[in-house]
């Protein structure tokens, strides 16, 4: 045998397993790990001098820049642009993206006058492009002097519509009030959207409006009683702007041109990309909440009826959506990288048409390890059905004030947790990465280069420690209560499960189910077809393994099998791993994903707690036909490893101490002390091992 193959079969048996399961070998094509990406930190291209920022760039695989104002409005991106020009020239090895906001744009700084509108950002669109909710109509007659505005219900705009959260812990309060078009109408009611106004909410009472009128380039306007509509526009704020949502639906309004707005919004994504001449500026988009569905407060069809972007039982948002993808992916051809955010049941679900996914922040952006399951299931679907140019990357991004108490251990265990699924880390921290004090795991101790472990030489491992039995889940699954579906056994510890309703459909005609309790933010109903198991043991700590395979597709997306159905396991309220409620719920629930284009393995993990009788909810999207097969519930910690060519990365996913068996000759690259015949890890650790010589 060669040195090769004897290196690759002795790291094969690094960590001996007394029980779990391998994934297949996916991983980012072509990288090395661990991969390593500075994700924005815009500030500091401008703020550092050049030498220092290029040699700071030259210690990452690649970069994911905001570029231009959609989002932020108050940098230079003329100079941002020279400099990362000229960093792709001294780097072509390196991956450059564009990071670009998905869903709105920018339109207003906060407590800034009106010269600082960015109106640059709208010009190309008309005012029937944007998301609007139900709008109200105007009863009384309007010169185009009048400030005050009768309608018929002013409950539909509010002084605090756009509110920037995270404002609260730097500049106080930043909330905007509702900006507004005027449409006129025909006799028949229809809207005529080239007799339009841009207005902005100043103050409301008793069915009348105060407004700023001929706001955002627009002229103020002359409008009858009862033959103009006021449509209060969706967005939000972000970095104290006002952001506008884009309607994305296919039965969005066409300018005077035929456009919709993703039409115009897909051409000034192409010509940044391609830049000018045909000198492609960047490699590729990282897509910024490009959510699947509509928000649940949109009319979608302009009917001023809230549809959540379901008409006539189909999604129309999703279906204009994947239409812009469509759009983007044949004028950038197959070799341009585009991902967008999938880490939550509402993002993107592009699978085989976008490269891959970002997660923002391990879980989500206020947890950072308690539903971590959520992050392998979903990774690592895109990985299994995704397309043969794969990239995906998780932002160590945290937001939980108890997570930033920790924030060395957690960015750690997201690390280790990224390289393990085999996706890049998009890194927040540059200063500590700069300073190798805490992050020098990740370019090794003796190479000082990122990829120091080298590519996968096996699939991600899902292991338990010794002493801890799985069990088949045949007399959990037979005995579990089933609503809205039908189960019946069709194989060997296999189930079909059949929806209730004569047209066995897996998406529904109301966006929020027609359920009592409020509706999901993005109308993604996920309490449909649900299965109840009783009297889990949870002392020890619990994985719940199961194949899933959905039998159609999405309504609407009938050509489309590998977009998947979401999936959502849930403890019983009573088990309480912390006293406070919003803590406590990421602790309780985990997601997975199905599709119809073949099975895929989803875990959902629950840490260990003295209780005995929990009580588990798995709900499936839709009512729509599915499989299980291979259920299994495996007790004790979850321990995730994958094996490099260079060595080994271990990562203790429970709050418990944990000991492992492993190979010897394995040394720890962060004390550098070599590994004994077991290595100790602790509650929530990642370990990056190096293979001795």
């Amino acid at each position: 045998m060669t040195r090769s193959i004897l290196n690759t079969l002795s790291l094969l048996c690094l960590l001996m397993m007394s029980s779990g399961f391998e994934y297949a070998n996916h991983s980012n094509s072509g990288a090395e790990f661990p991969q390593i990406l500075c994700f924005r930190n815009d500030d500091l291209a401008v703020k550092w001098p050049k030498s220092r920022f290029g040699e700071f760039v030259e210690r990452f695989d690649g970069y994911i820049p905001k570029l231009t104002n959609d989002e932020r409005t108050d940098l230079p991106y003329e100079e941002l642009q020279s400099i990362y020009s000229g960093l792709q020239r001294q780097h072509p090895e390196k991956l450059f993206l564009l990071h670009y906001n998905g869903e709105a744009v920018a339109v207003h700084k906060h407590k800034q006058d009106e010269k600082a509108y960015h109106v640059k950002n709208i010009d190309a669109y008309f005012p029937g492009h944007w998301a609007f909710g139900v709008g109200s109509l105007m009863k009384g007659a309007v010169s185009s002097s009048d400030q005050t505005l009768v309608v018929d219900d002013d409950s539909r705009f509010k002084m605090r519509d756009y509110v920037f959260h995270n404002a609260k812990e730097k500049d106080g309060d930043v909330s905007f009030p509702t900006d507004m078009v005027i449409v006129a109408l025909d006799a028949e009611g229809r809207r005529l959207w080239d007799q339009c106004e841009y207005v902005s909410l100043v103050s409301k009472a008793d069915g009348k409006i105060t407004v700023k009128r001929g706001q955002y380039g627009s002229t103020s306007r002359v409008f009858s009683a009862d033959r103009a509509i006021v449509l209060p526009i969706l967005g939000s704020a972000w970095a104290s702007n006002t952001t506008w949502m884009f309607n994305f639906s296919i039965d969005c309004p066409r300018d005077s041109h035929g456009d919709q707005a993703a039409d115009i919004y897909a051409r000034k994504l192409i010509a940044l990309v391609k830049g000018p001449k045909d000198n492609p500026f960047v490699e590729g988009i990282g897509l910024d909440l490009p959510y699947f569905s509509a928000r649940s407060d949109i009319d979608s069809n302009h009917d001023n009826v809230v549809d959540g972007g379901y008409v006539n039982g189909v999604n129309h948002w999703r279906i204009g959506n994947i239409k812009l993808f469509d759009q983007l992916r044949a004028e950038l051809g197959p070799t341009a990288i585009l991902t967008g955010d999938s880490h939550q049941s509402t993002n993107q679900r592009a699978v085989g048409l976008l490269n891959g996914m970002e997660s923002e922040g391990l879980v989500s952006h206020k947890d950072g390890y308690r539903g971590v399951a959520t992050a392998i299931n979903v990774h690592t679907y895109w990985q299994s059905f995704g397309l043969e140019s794969q990239f995906s990357y998780i932002a160590d991004k945290l937001m939980n004030p108890q997570d930033l108490e920790r924030e060395i251990q957690m960015k750690e265990f997201a690390h280790g947790v990224s390289t393990v699924l085999g996706v890049g880390i998009g890194l927040l921290d540059p200063k500590k990465y700069l300073n190798n004090d805490e992050y020098s795991y990740l370019i090794g101790k003796k190479t000082k280069k990122t990829g120091w472990l080298g590519r996968p030489a096996s699939g991600m491992k899902v292991l338990n420690p010794p002493g801890h039995v799985s069990q088949k889940g045949t007399e959990f699954i037979a005995s579990a209560k089933v609503l809205n579906g039908r189960m019946s056994a069709v194989g060997q510890n296999e189930w079909l499960m059949k929806g209730v309703d004569e047209k066995h459909v897996n998406d529904i005609i109301s966006f929020d189910g027609g359920q009592k309790e409020p509706p999901v933010r993005k109308g993604i109903p996920l309490r449909n077809v649900q299965l109840m198991l009783k009297d889990l043991d949870l002392r020890q700590g619990l994985t719940v393994k199961m194949d899933l395979k959905s039998e159609g597709t999405l309504i609407g997306l009938e050509d489309r099998p590998k977009f998947p159905r979401f999936v959502m396991a849930t403890l019983s309220s009573d088990v309480k791993y912390e006293k406070n409620k919003k803590l406590n719920q990421p602790h309780l629930t985990c997601e997975g994903v199905m599709g119809a284009a073949g099975w895929h393995t989803n875990i959902f993990y629950f840490r260990a707690i003295p209780k005995t009788d929990a009580e588990l909810v798995i709900a499936f999207e839709g009512l729509g036909d599915f499989r299980m097969r291979n259920v299994e519930f495996i007790p004790g910690p979850l321990i995730l490893s994958r094996e490099f060519n260079r060595g080994a990365v271990v990562v203790n996913l429970s709050e418990q101490k944990v000991s492992m068996p492993i190979h010897k000759g394995m040394v720890d690259v962060d004390s550098g002390n070599p590994i004994g015949e077991n290595i100790e890890l602790a509650p929530l650790d990642s370990r990056f091992l190096s293979r001795e010589k």
